[in-house]
């Protein structure tokens, strides 16, 4: 089977278009609004891939997650610009000594308005660094890091539920609510 397509018109997935197939032919045009023979294909926004529970969860514009690469290989530039482009970006903090995650968390934080929080930071468990994984833990939560990427976990750790308990509240009506997340990778 043969496919055609004109000019530019799959580069903007946002623009609908005219799909006609044939036995021997599938050909996308510019869409044709006085041609009843054939379908059309829908304009598709990034936006809408995706579980719109995830962005409203997280605060982002898209459904992506970008970064937490270890050892600052994802730096803070590039969380503030994954976050500035509707991203949730993570800085790759695991295996970072802790003053350097600290200056890494205060430049993405100074870099970004506080309604632009759809960002993390990585935590690795480090069971050969006795006190390390807390102290990560206690500086994310001093720094109000509400998003964290787990590395190299086989199980739940301590550190893992007390970040996670630490973000729990309840509100007025009583409904508990979870302020801190735990992306497992």
């Amino acid at each position: 089977m043969k496919m055609s397509v004109s000019g530019t018109i799959m580069e903007d997935p946002r623009v609908p278009v005219s799909l006609k197939v044939s036995a021997d032919e599938v050909k996308i045009s510019a869409l044709d609004t006085s041609d009843s023979d054939g379908s059309v294909l829908p304009a598709i926004y990034p936006e809408w891939l995706g579980d719109r529970a995830f962005s409203g969860t997280h605060g982002s514009r898209f459904n992506y997650v970008v970064g937490e690469m270890a050892r600052g290989i994802a730096t803070p530039r590039m969380v503030v610009e994954a976050v500035r482009a509707g991203c949730v970006g993570f800085y790759g903090s695991a295996g970072l000594p802790v003053p350097e995650i600290e200056a890494g968390i205060r430049a993405i934080k100074s870099s970004l308005a506080p309604e632009q929080s759809a960002w993390g930071a990585n935590l690795i468990h480090s069971p050969q660094q006795p006190g390390h994984e807390a102290a990560v833990v206690d500086l994310f939560v001093r720094e109000g890091v509400r998003r964290v990427s787990a590395s190299a976990y086989m199980r739940l750790s301590p550190e893992i539920v007390r970040f996670t308990a630490l973000g729990l509240e309840r509100r007025a009506d009583g409904a508990i609510v979870r302020n801190n997340h735990v992306f497992a990778k």
